[in-house]
């Protein structure tokens, strides 16, 4: 979803009626620069960990843990 998005919003500055936007420092679209992203995982939905491997390859996505976890109102 983020890919997408974010060029939509970029097609964006391009419409008067939002406003000024100022300079833009971009040399590509949005999108060209998620690949340079590193997101771990996690998560609790693996569909979740698989569309992030195909958004920005299985190269950047880190294992990531949820220690130390949160305190619950079970651990009270």
């Amino acid at each position: 979803m983020l890919p997408g998005r974010l060029d939509f919003g970029h097609e964006l500055r391009d419409d008067d009626s939002f406003g000024v936007w100022g300079p833009n420092p971009l040399t590509k679209p949005p999108s060209g620069y998620v690949e340079e992203l590193y997101v771990d995982t996690m998560c609790f939905h693996a569909p979740a960990i698989l569309c992030a491997v195909a958004t920005v390859g299985v190269d950047h996505v880190l294992l990531g843990s949820d220690f130390p976890p949160e305190r619950t109102p079970l651990d009270f």
